[in-house]
């Protein structure tokens, strides 16, 4: 749609359909139809203002306390509107106002007064019509207000003053009539289409399943790349790497003397999530076996397999338990520790929930394990003692605590583009090293062991 001109509904086209409305309504007749309200959201905050779709339809006004009264056949207009007048002091704090006057001009209406009058003016209107066309139901306090306008008319019959005889429903006259389309409508409907389309791929483009609306903000898709290749994660991030690696490009280069030193080793997709495609192999490994390796399983670099720590291995020897630490970054770059995570592995080569592997909640202060371990699976139960090993998990005493929030606020202020990460970490005999940041740290590790969702923890890092 760029460079091509909007299309709008006219004043014509909302003078047509004010016409086909009359044309069904009897004669003698009168139809009212109030605007939407502010609806409050908190203390003394609304939500932003949205027209009633019908007074929209009929009119294009989009103010609140407005009413429109249509009487067909009326020698002064058929057409009237009442709305706020303009106030130069409140329309400081709250916006333009348009006033009865404007309105006339701008929206094509026959006769505008200012809302403090309706009362006085209305039951006039409404005095001797057979019929009031009402959307009796859809606005409970406004059809208060009419009922009133009526009884306050058949309470002065002795002067002659007669009320309408029957209300009727507006809803479904006006309804019949949205349904059928100008060629302007239709081509203000195919807009809003590719507009709504192009929103949703743009969304589609920078999120992915689980993901938090807030990681959106914090790290935006254009500064996620260096978490979420893993290949650039481990050069940006070197100060805080220990392990051995290469990349697909590089087989050529350091096979030899790599595959020398490293008799196990570890294929990765250097884009790929939640453990999905790892595999480990061991050797003995020529630079042959290893691409071939590489090509069955899809993926495109090698890592050196990490040995973790003594205390680590007799939790769970099965695969590489890590440490996921959850940073965030204030307004002023301060570090805040959003949770810490043990990751224990189940009978598995990964570490991750989605695996079938448990999870258990660390303080932070002391890098003891709080509480249980849980699956991801919540109908499975608590796991107080490894599964497997037997050893207990509620007590762990995670070695070399104090470096890994050391190094964890370090990486943090490293690249301070992307503010809230969460970082896998290994602990091996000699400390501990990162594996990779994730940009979409996971909810569900993240409040699972909790026990208790954790969401308004974020709501003071939110940028205003």
């Amino acid at each position: 749609m760029k460079g091509k001109k909007k299309p709008k509904i006219s004043l014509q086209d909302f003078a047509r359909r004010r016409r086909e409305l009359m044309a069904l309504m009897e004669p003698n007749s009168i139809a009212i139809l109030p605007s939407a309200g502010l609806l409050p959201r908190n203390g003394d905050v609304e939500y932003r203002f949205r027209q009633d779709s019908d007074f929209h339809y009929l009119t294009g006004f989009d103010e609140y306390d407005s009413v429109f009264v249509l009487i067909p056949g009326r020698e002064h207009g058929e057409a009237i509107l009442f709305c706020r007048e303009r106030d130069e002091d409140l329309e400081r704090w709250h916006g333009k106002v348009t006033g009865p006057e404007r309105a006339m001009q701008l929206y094509g209406l026959d006769d505008a007064f200012p809302i403090t009058d309706i009362d006085d003016i209305v039951p006039g209107l409404i005095e001797g019509k057979s019929k009031l066309y009402y959307a009796m139901g859809v606005h409970a306090e406004f059809d208060n207000r009419v009922i009133g306008w009526v009884n306050s008319i058949a309470a002065n019959n002795r002067s002659g003053a007669q009320p309408p005889g029957e209300f009727v429903q507006l809803g479904q006259y006006l309804h019949e009539l949205r349904l059928f389309k100008s060629s302007q409508e239709i081509e203000v409907m195919r807009q809003a289409a590719v507009i709504t389309g192009e929103a949703h791929s743009r969304v589609m483009s920078v999120t992915r399943p689980g993901m938090y609306e807030y990681q959106l903000e914090m790290n935006p898709k254009q500064n996620r790349n260096i978490l979420e290749d893993k290949i650039k994660f481990l050069e940006v991030y070197k100060p805080f790497i220990r392990h051995e690696h290469m990349s697909f490009e590089e087989i050529s280069e350091k096979a030899k003397s790599f595959l020398a030193s490293n008799k196990k080793v570890v294929l990765k997709d250097s884009n790929g999530q939640c453990g999905i495609g790892i595999k480990i192999i061991q050797g003995p490994i020529d630079v042959e076996k290893l691409l071939v390796e590489l090509k069955k399983t899809g993926n495109d670099m090698v890592e050196s397999y990490i040995v973790q720590h003594t205390e680590l291995m007799k939790l769970s020897p099965s695969g590489l338990n890590t440490v996921r630490i959850i940073t965030q970054l204030d307004n002023s770059d301060n570090i805040h520790f959003l949770g810490g995570r043990l990751r224990i592995t189940v009978n598995s080569v990964v570490d991750n929930l989605a695996a079938g592997n448990i999870a258990a909640p660390v303080d932070i202060d002391t890098g003891i394990v709080s509480g249980p371990a849980v699956y991801s699976d919540i109908t499975k139960e608590d796991q107080y003692f490894h599964p497997i090993t037997g050893v207990e998990i509620l007590g762990f005493k995670i070695p070399f605590w104090k470096e890994i929030l050391s190094m964890t606020k370090s990486a943090a202020l490293l690249n301070t583009d992307n503010r809230s990460i969460g970082w896998d970490v290994a602990v091996t005999d000699e400390g501990p090293e990162l594996l990779e940041g994730n940009h979409d740290w996971c909810k569900l590790l993240w409040q699972l062991p909790a026990k208790r969702g954790l969401k308004e923890e974020l709501d003071r890092f939110l940028r205003v």
